[in-house]
């Protein structure tokens, strides 16, 4: 009898990352989130994230317009969990 095993991971990507793959998906998205945050928020009277959502209508969008920004990084990974290997060192944990 065939069964789902269902598992949560989670990455955690921020300004201190150190792997290179990391990096490179954090300065992307950044730089993405800084050049569409701009049109919610033309008056710069917002310093944070959390401003612009409590105070501007349909900065929500942000999620998804940031988001882009990832999706070759994610292709690159060939729907396999990075981070997380077999015996042999190779990524092997498919996700969809």
């Amino acid at each position: 009898m065939k069964g789902i095993i269902r598992l949560s991971y989670r990455k955690v990507i921020d300004a201190t990352a150190q792997h290179p793959w990391d990096r490179l998906v954090f300065d992307d998205t950044w730089q993405e989130f800084y050049m569409q945050a701009q049109s919610f928020n033309q008056s710069g009277q917002y310093q944070y994230f959390w401003e612009l959502l409590a105070n501007v209508p349909n900065a929500d969008k942000l999620h998804h317009l940031t988001s882009r920004a990832v999706m070759g990084y994610l292709r690159q990974l060939n729907d396999r969990i990075p981070d997380i290997t077999n015996a042999q060192d190779q990524l092997s944990l498919p996700f969809n």
